[in-house]
């Protein structure tokens, strides 16, 4: 639980991610996301989640190609470096975004 000394700083940041967002538009805002979602110790696999399932596949085209401008990396080749060896769950999000 927050405490009340710390709600404006949790208003300011969440301001902030808000208008950074905005600023960038929603694709852009995504990749992001899913650059986020994948550096570091392990991989934050709600966000991968959230992001890819139930997307129509043009989304994730525009999403794969925007991912390649951005960062020089496909994005299959960075979901699957980080999800291969793990659970089903995990392969069918692979299976999403390689279509």
């Amino acid at each position: 639980m927050a405490s009340a000394h710390s709600l404006p700083s949790q208003l300011y940041l969440h301001n902030r991610n808000t208008i950074h967002a905005l600023a960038l538009g929603p694709l852009w805002y995504d990749v992001e996301l899913a650059h986020k979602a994948l550096v570091g110790l392990g991989t934050n696999e709600t966000l991968l989640i959230e992001l890819i399932l139930g997307r129509p596949a043009h989304e994730i085209r525009w999403l794969k190609t925007a991912y390649k401008l951005k960062y020089r990396k496909d994005l299959v080749d960075e979901v699957k470096g980080d999800l291969s060896g793990k659970t089903e769950k995990r392969a069918c999000l692979f299976r999403t975004i390689v279509y």
